[in-house]
């Protein structure tokens, strides 16, 4: 989860849960 919150440039399409 930290890797989602480090990473803003992940578009919308992409969720968090999918950084995992």
């Amino acid at each position: 989860m930290l890797m989602y919150n480090k990473q803003p440039l992940i578009p919308p399409n992409v969720d968090f849960t999918d950084k995992w």
